[in-house]
């Protein structure tokens, strides 16, 4: 797998009136073609700022983000923000038609997306009709429909229950191997990341960088916590979580 984005001594400073805050020191890393990748750590650290340089929301003070200028990013943030008006389908071609690309063929592909990922009796519901565990999935849809090659997701399951956010990671991780999508998720979940992710990045408190990464290698079962590696790999993430 080529490298679709590679980070370079990343830096993130914001200058207030008395002093200038280091929100990010030195960040490095690579992205592979159809990777999934967490960033972990506690909250303040930067994790956020991070995506948003990544999407060009935001630029860093110092370092290089090397990516090609034609990857297409989606961003799914933690609200799922569906427009209550529309319908599942309509939210789910939104992007399509800001950039002006819906078409026969682009609804037929939303639909079969819908029908796929188990949201077939609703693609004429309203978002107050869903239950939440479903309304993240029209979010998934609709970052999808763009053909992204890289999906950002900035914590998008917090707010939802355990059992429907295990379903849901179960869904995220197999959707996007079957899609092959590379990934960066936002999460403060040790479980989340192990579940879904191919490499776990762990980002310190003490110094806003790098701390430590794990690859993910072992064949998970998604919900059981007493296998050893998913064990191992959670009480060595723990500890390096340093508060």
């Amino acid at each position: 797998m080529n490298n679709l984005l590679e980070i370079k001594n990343l830096y993130k400073n914001y200058q207030t009136i008395s002093e200038e805050i280091i929100v990010l020191k030195n960040i490095n890393f690579k992205l592979k073609r159809g990777e999934l990748l967490a960033l972990v750590g506690p909250s303040g650290i930067g994790k956020s700022t991070l995506l948003s340089i990544i999407s060009g929301l935001e630029k860093p003070s110092k370092g290089v983000i090397k990516k090609n200028k034609d990857l297409i990013i989606s961003y799914m943030l933690q609200d799922n923000s569906l427009m209550p008006f529309l319908n599942v389908l309509d939210n789910c071609s939104l992007g399509l038609k800001i950039k002006n690309k819906y078409n026969k063929e682009s609804k037929k592909e939303i639909i079969n997306m819908l029908n796929k990922y188990g949201l077939k009796d609703y693609i004429y519901s309203y978002p107050d009709e869903l239950s939440g565990g479903q309304k993240q999935r029209v979010s998934l849809v609709r970052a999808l429909s763009v053909n992204p090659d890289l999906l950002l997701l900035d914590e998008p399951f917090s707010k939802l229950d355990y059992k429907t956010k295990l379903d849901i990671s179960y869904d995220v991780r197999n959707i996007l191997k079957k899609e092959n999508k590379s990934m960066i998720m936002v999460t403060h979940d040790i479980e989340e990341a192990i579940n879904i992710c191919d490499r776990v990045i762990v980002l310190s408190k003490n110094n806003n960088s790098i701390k430590s990464v794990y690859e993910i290698d072992y064949e998970r079962n998604i919900g059981d916590k007493t296998n050893d590696k998913f064990l191992e790999y959670y009480n060595r993430i723990w500890r390096d979580l340093d508060g």
